[in-house]
């Protein structure tokens, strides 16, 4: 049997939205941790294999349906809701350089502006994560209603390739427990607390009679 809407359920539910993907406040004080140090990355995280400009990183958001000025990127760093980047040698001249990941991090953190997230709120959400073990784009929202059309297409696509696994898997189940499973449940659970439930209801067991 197909897998069905179970339940969303939202932190943000019910507050209003609103566009504050390029909002600011002043800080009390500037943030000036970069991207190589804590709460960004641990001690022992990995060298990023790819760093950016800061004009290529307003370049990828952009190209996500999102156009950020220099000064409101600037002061999101003021604010501590993305890292500063390090300064290094790059193309013959020095400049600030960021991984990747800060792109994700900026997408994350113009999602959560918009769906109401005070300064501080957002920045705790965003301090709290541990960017360089994100899958790379995965948190981009839709740039236009066709990307997110796709999306959603391609979620249902998935939905029903699982359906086969998750059946295989309710048989191995049965067989160790001894008892039939009657609905196999599918949880997704983001960083900010909002759930996504599926469920799959089995068909009934069916025995045969003796035969006569």
């Amino acid at each position: 049997m197909p897998l069905t809407m179970a339940g969303v359920y939202s932190r943000s539910a019910g507050r209003p939205g609103r566009d504050m993907s390029i909002e600011t406040e002043k800080p009390t004080r500037p943030y000036r941790e970069t991207w190589q140090e804590l709460p960004w990355s641990r001690p022992d995280s990995p060298e990023p294999a790819e760093l950016l400009t800061k004009t290529q990183v307003l370049d990828e958001l952009r190209a996500a349906g999102h156009d950020i000025p220099v000064r409101t990127f600037e002061d999101w760093a003021a604010a501590g809701l993305i890292p500063r980047g390090l300064r290094r040698w790059h193309d013959g001249r020095a400049a600030s350089l960021w991984p990747r990941w800060v792109v994700d991090l900026a997408l994350f953190a113009i999602g959560l502006r918009t769906a109401g997230r005070s300064l501080a709120e957002a920045r705790d959400e965003i301090r709290a994560v541990d960017w360089p073990t994100v899958r790379s784009t995965t948190i981009a929202p839709p740039a236009n209603r066709q990307d997110a059309q796709s999306r959603f297409d391609a979620y249902q696509d998935a939905l029903g390739d699982l359906e086969a696994v998750l059946e295989r898997l309710a048989a191995l189940q049965e067989r160790i427990t001894g008892s039939p499973v009657v609905t196999v449940q599918v949880r997704f659970i983001n960083a900010q607390g909002d759930r996504v439930e599926h469920a799959m209801p089995l068909a009934p067991l069916v025995t045969e009679s003796p035969q006569e």
